[in-house]
């Protein structure tokens, strides 16, 4: 049977780059190692509290035990049949636990040594060759993975009698791995839940988002009026819609600006060119005399300074993008500017017999532009 084809286009028509979908991966992967983490912690946890909480149990059940051979010797009389009926409490004992894999063993310690008097049948030949520890009353020990826990019972002057319950360990990590599979299937649910669910909150997290980029391409020079819309919420799209909005402002007043400054240099440029264009027109309308001409030229000069001018000045708004902070920018000392400007006209005036004098008493200290201001 053929395996099953895998549509690869499908995969290229998922937008991997989008912010969406980063979201989506980066929040499924912490969820799924969180789990990872948890599931793990939870098991060793278990596994723990388990070995722990069985330990306690078999040495509760030692301590019964040792209770019951106590009850049994006042009223029997005798030590062999309080022995004989320990034993019998012992093999219902291991009966009643034989689900669990219980294993008991009763030993007494006498001048011939230590000697088995009875054990379970599923007792392990570890448990059953394993030395006593006379100077230990009771104790709880891990051997070959089993673990058993073991007590001494006194016997009022008699042999000394030594009881050992204990289980493998295998029961406890059945008892894990039953859990492990029980929660298998709900970690299988979560993981397939999860990119769903983080595909629906990165949805949620970028649909302010996708508002901001559909306003923003809305905008046109010729729109200078719309804005971006917050929600109120003062999140970072909140913060950044309104940045975004006080540019658009600041744009919207430099347009205005740059708009205002075009009509008012085309105002300032039309008055002198009409009367150039005027005074030109009537000049070459009909013959006239060389003093008319002289004047209609004059006029024109005029008129061409007020434009030399004017253009100077225009020229100085563009540069300082209608900031005067911009040009006011050092200490200028007044009497250097006029000394400066009066060499600059120091020819002009010797051809016209004009002497140029400079008088200062201390210095002018205002803050400009040298060459502006001179």
């Amino acid at each position: 049977m053929p395996w099953p084809s895998i549509d690869v286009s499908l995969f290229r028509r998922i937008p991997w780059g989008s912010l969406r979908v980063r979201l989506t991966l980066l929040n499924s992967a912490a969820v799924l190692l969180a789990m990872l983490i948890l599931f793990f912690a939870v098991r060793v946890g278990v596994r723990t509290a388990l070995f722990k909480e069985t330990e306690q149990t078999l040495l509760g059940e030692v301590r019964e035990v040792a209770m019951s051979l106590e009850e049994y010797y006042p009223n029997s009389g005798s030590f062999v049949a309080s022995r004989d009926l320990l034993v019998a409490e012992l093999r219902r004992k291991a009966e009643s636990h034989r689900d669990r894999s219980w294993f008991l063993q009763l030993l007494e310690n006498n001048q011939d040594g230590t000697n088995t008097v009875w054990a379970s049948d599923n007792c392990p030949e570890e448990i059953l060759t394993e030395p006593i520890d006379e100077a230990v009353t009771e104790k709880v020990k891990r051997v070959a993975k089993h673990r058993w826990a073991r007590k001494f019972i006194d016997t009022i002057g008699r042999q000394k009698l030594y009881v050992r319950i204990g289980m493998p360990d295998v029961v406890i990590e059945k008892d894990v791995d039953n859990l492990t599979w029980f929660l298998l299937p709900i970690g299988i649910g979560f993981t397939l839940l999860t990119p769903l669910a983080g595909y629906w909150l990165a949805l949620r997290a970028t649909q302010p988002i996708a508002g901001i980029l559909k306003t923003a391409g809305k905008l046109k020079p010729t729109k200078l009026g719309d804005r971006l819309l917050t929600r109120g919420t003062n999140d970072e799209l909140d913060q950044l819609s309104a940045t975004i909005n006080r540019l658009l402002d600041q744009v919207a007043r430099h347009v205005e600006r740059q708009q205002q400054f075009v009509a008012d240099a085309a105002h300032e440029l039309r008055g002198p060119l009409a009367a150039m264009q005027n005074a030109l027109e009537v000049a070459t309308s009909k013959n006239r005399s060389l003093d008319s001409y002289q004047g209609t030229i004059e006029e024109a000069l005029g008129e061409t300074r007020h434009l030399t001018k004017l253009a100077n000045d225009l020229l100085l708004l563009a540069q300082v993008g209608n900031s005067l902070g911009s040009v006011f920018n050092e200490a200028c000392d007044l009497g250097d500017v006029a000394r400066q400007t009066a060499a600059m006209f120091g020819g002009t005036a010797e051809e016209r017999s004009i002497e140029l004098t400079i008088q200062t008493s201390g210095e002018a200290i205002v803050r400009g532009d040298k060459r502006e201001l001179r």
